[in-house]
Protein backbone atom coordinates (compact mmCIF):
# COMPACT_ATOMS: atom_id res chain seq x y z
CA UNK A 1 0.00 0.00 0.00
CA UNK A 2 1.48 3.58 -0.67
CA UNK A 3 2.24 6.10 1.79
CA UNK A 4 1.86 9.67 1.93
CA UNK A 5 4.35 11.50 4.19
CA UNK A 6 3.72 15.09 5.28
CA UNK A 7 8.01 16.13 6.42
CA UNK A 8 7.26 19.62 8.17
CA UNK A 9 9.14 21.54 10.15
CA UNK A 10 10.82 24.83 10.13
CA UNK A 11 13.64 25.52 7.44
CA UNK A 12 17.22 23.71 8.01
CA UNK A 13 15.22 20.46 9.65
CA UNK A 14 16.20 18.11 7.01
CA UNK A 15 13.11 17.42 5.29
CA UNK A 16 13.84 18.26 1.69
CA UNK A 17 17.05 15.91 2.64
CA UNK A 18 15.05 12.68 3.97
CA UNK A 19 12.75 12.68 1.14
CA UNK A 20 15.52 12.56 -1.98
CA UNK A 21 16.94 9.99 0.78
CA UNK A 22 13.83 7.87 0.51
CA UNK A 23 13.21 8.89 -2.82
CA UNK A 24 16.77 7.62 -3.87
CA UNK A 25 16.39 4.12 -1.86
CA UNK A 26 12.58 3.73 -3.00
CA UNK A 27 12.39 3.72 -7.02
CA UNK A 28 8.99 5.49 -8.14
CA UNK A 29 8.32 7.03 -5.09
CA UNK A 30 7.64 11.00 -5.55
CA UNK A 31 8.85 13.56 -3.80
CA UNK A 32 6.74 16.69 -4.04
CA UNK A 33 8.10 20.20 -3.32
CA UNK A 34 5.50 22.34 -3.74
CA UNK A 35 7.79 25.36 -2.73
CA UNK A 36 9.29 24.35 -5.94
CA UNK A 37 6.11 23.89 -8.30
CA UNK A 38 5.43 26.90 -6.67
CA UNK A 39 8.64 28.88 -8.41
CA UNK A 40 7.26 27.59 -11.68
CA UNK A 41 3.96 29.97 -11.48
CA UNK A 42 4.61 32.82 -13.42
CA UNK A 43 5.00 36.19 -11.60
CA UNK A 44 4.30 34.03 -8.31
CA UNK A 45 6.74 36.80 -6.19
CA UNK A 46 4.14 39.42 -7.07
CA UNK A 47 0.89 37.84 -6.03
CA UNK A 48 2.60 35.24 -3.27
CA UNK A 49 -0.97 34.41 -2.01
CA UNK A 50 -2.47 33.07 -5.17
CA UNK A 51 0.55 31.11 -6.41
CA UNK A 52 0.81 29.34 -3.38
CA UNK A 53 -2.74 28.61 -3.66
CA UNK A 54 -2.08 27.19 -7.47
CA UNK A 55 1.06 25.30 -6.20
CA UNK A 56 -1.02 23.60 -3.43
CA UNK A 57 -3.96 22.60 -5.71
CA UNK A 58 -1.26 21.39 -8.25
CA UNK A 59 0.23 19.51 -5.84
CA UNK A 60 -2.76 17.76 -4.30
CA UNK A 61 -3.69 16.68 -8.17
CA UNK A 62 0.07 15.04 -8.62
CA UNK A 63 -0.31 13.40 -4.91
CA UNK A 64 -3.58 11.68 -6.21
CA UNK A 65 -1.66 10.54 -9.54
CA UNK A 66 0.91 9.29 -8.00
CA UNK A 67 -1.14 7.62 -4.94
CA UNK A 68 -3.83 5.86 -7.38
CA UNK A 69 -1.24 4.53 -9.77
CA UNK A 70 0.92 2.76 -6.18
CA UNK A 71 3.78 5.40 -5.77
CA UNK A 72 4.91 6.56 -2.56
CA UNK A 73 4.41 10.65 -1.81
CA UNK A 74 6.71 12.13 0.63
CA UNK A 75 6.02 16.08 0.43
CA UNK A 76 8.41 17.81 2.21
CA UNK A 77 7.20 21.35 3.56
CA UNK A 78 6.62 23.82 6.08
CA UNK A 79 2.72 23.28 6.72
CA UNK A 80 1.37 25.74 9.66
CA UNK A 81 -2.34 25.34 8.40
CA UNK A 82 -3.95 22.58 9.62
CA UNK A 83 -6.95 22.70 6.91
CA UNK A 84 -4.04 21.55 4.16
CA UNK A 85 -2.89 19.05 6.56
CA UNK A 86 -6.30 17.50 6.54
CA UNK A 87 -6.59 17.93 2.84
CA UNK A 88 -3.49 15.68 2.46
CA UNK A 89 -4.57 13.17 4.66
CA UNK A 90 -8.05 12.86 3.01
CA UNK A 91 -6.46 12.97 0.15
CA UNK A 92 -4.40 9.33 0.88
CA UNK A 93 -7.80 7.88 2.50
CA UNK A 94 -9.46 8.21 -1.11
CA UNK A 95 -6.87 6.80 -2.65
CA UNK A 96 -6.86 3.42 0.20
CA UNK A 97 -3.37 4.90 1.05
CA UNK A 98 -1.52 5.85 4.60
CA UNK A 99 -0.70 8.92 5.87
CA UNK A 100 2.02 10.20 8.37
CA UNK A 101 2.90 13.94 9.59
CA UNK A 102 6.14 13.79 10.11
CA UNK A 103 7.23 17.12 12.16
CA UNK A 104 11.19 17.42 12.16
CA UNK A 105 12.79 19.47 14.68
CA UNK A 106 16.38 20.27 15.67
CA UNK A 107 17.79 22.96 17.77
CA UNK A 108 17.60 26.83 16.31
CA UNK A 109 21.23 27.34 15.94
CA UNK A 110 21.46 23.93 13.94
CA UNK A 111 18.70 24.49 11.59
CA UNK A 112 20.52 28.26 11.14
CA UNK A 113 23.90 26.65 10.37
CA UNK A 114 22.16 24.45 7.58
CA UNK A 115 20.27 27.13 5.91
CA UNK A 116 23.26 29.15 5.74
CA UNK A 117 24.95 26.99 3.67
CA UNK A 118 22.78 27.04 1.02
CA UNK A 119 22.94 29.24 -1.91
CA UNK A 120 18.46 29.58 -2.01
CA UNK A 121 18.04 30.70 1.42
CA UNK A 122 16.97 33.83 0.58
CA UNK A 123 13.95 32.47 -1.77
CA UNK A 124 11.59 31.80 1.08
CA UNK A 125 13.12 32.92 4.47
CA UNK A 126 11.70 36.87 5.09
CA UNK A 127 14.33 39.29 4.19
CA UNK A 128 13.57 41.69 7.11
CA UNK A 129 14.29 38.90 9.99
CA UNK A 130 17.10 37.33 10.59
CA UNK A 131 17.72 33.64 9.91
CA UNK A 132 17.48 32.85 13.51
CA UNK A 133 14.58 34.43 14.24
CA UNK A 134 12.72 33.03 11.02
CA UNK A 135 13.62 29.78 11.98
CA UNK A 136 12.85 30.12 15.68
CA UNK A 137 9.20 31.94 14.22
CA UNK A 138 8.08 28.63 12.24
CA UNK A 139 9.40 25.99 14.64
CA UNK A 140 6.99 28.27 17.73
CA UNK A 141 4.05 28.37 14.85
CA UNK A 142 4.45 24.47 13.82
CA UNK A 143 4.26 23.58 17.61
CA UNK A 144 0.83 25.64 17.93
CA UNK A 145 -0.83 24.38 15.11
CA UNK A 146 0.04 20.74 14.62
CA UNK A 147 -2.22 18.64 16.22
CA UNK A 148 -0.93 15.90 18.66
CA UNK A 149 -1.07 12.85 15.57
CA UNK A 150 1.91 13.95 13.97
CA UNK A 151 5.05 12.06 14.98
CA UNK A 152 8.07 14.08 15.85
CA UNK A 153 11.65 13.49 14.82
CA UNK A 154 14.72 15.43 16.15
CA UNK A 155 17.16 15.34 13.51
CA UNK A 156 20.36 17.56 14.77
CA UNK A 157 22.40 14.19 15.05
CA UNK A 158 23.73 12.12 12.25
CA UNK A 159 21.75 12.12 8.71
CA UNK A 160 22.26 8.24 8.87
CA UNK A 161 20.54 7.55 11.91
CA UNK A 162 17.90 10.46 11.22
CA UNK A 163 17.22 8.38 8.21
CA UNK A 164 16.92 4.95 9.63
CA UNK A 165 14.46 6.59 12.68
CA UNK A 166 12.42 7.76 9.81
CA UNK A 167 12.49 4.75 7.56
CA UNK A 168 11.48 2.32 10.51
CA UNK A 169 8.66 4.99 11.24
CA UNK A 170 7.32 4.30 8.19
CA UNK A 171 7.45 0.63 8.26
CA UNK A 172 5.77 0.74 11.45
CA UNK A 173 3.06 2.97 10.40
CA UNK A 174 2.35 1.37 7.15
CA UNK A 175 2.27 -2.22 9.15
CA UNK A 176 -0.42 -0.04 11.50
CA UNK A 177 -2.45 1.30 8.65
CA UNK A 178 -2.35 -2.49 7.20
CA UNK A 179 -3.66 -4.02 10.34
CA UNK A 180 -6.75 -1.60 10.88
CA UNK A 181 -5.03 0.74 12.84
CA UNK A 182 -3.89 4.41 12.73
CA UNK A 183 0.21 4.95 13.52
Amino acid sequence: MPILVLLNGSPGTGKTTLAQRWVADHPLSVALDIDTIRGMVGGWRDDESNAGKLARNLSRSMIRTALSEGHDVLVPQLVANPEFIDSLAEIASSRGSSFLHVVLTAPVEVCVQRCAGRENTTQFVDPNLNLSTTVGHWAKTIKQTVSCEAALINTAGDVDDVYERFSSMVASHTDSSVAGTRG
